[in-house]
């Protein structure tokens, strides 16, 4: 025995008592090399910014080249900017 939402039906229902979040946007974007040592020292800084700055803190997790992060932040800055 279970039950199921259909997604259209729950995104109405919240909406309808307004209690969608609004999206926020990142206020720090983290990049790292491509190696293993560089990657878990980019999640320690970010888990570290996060708790001291509470800011919201981004990392990549695709394990991208360094250029394919940097075109990332690029593109979350101009989103801020909107």
């Amino acid at each position: 025995i279970g039950f199921a939402f259909g997604m259209e039906r729950l995104l109405l229902a919240m909406n309808a008592q307004a209690s969608i979040p609004e999206a926020s946007k990142p206020e720090i974007y983290v990049i790292g090399f491509e190696s293993d040592e560089s990657r878990k020292a980019v999640i320690s800084c970010a888990h570290a910014l996060r708790i001291k700055s509470g800011k919201q803190v981004i990392v990549d997790v695709q394990n991208r080249s360094l250029k394919a992060q940097m075109k990332e932040a690029d593109k979350c800055v101009e989103d801020r900017c909107d």
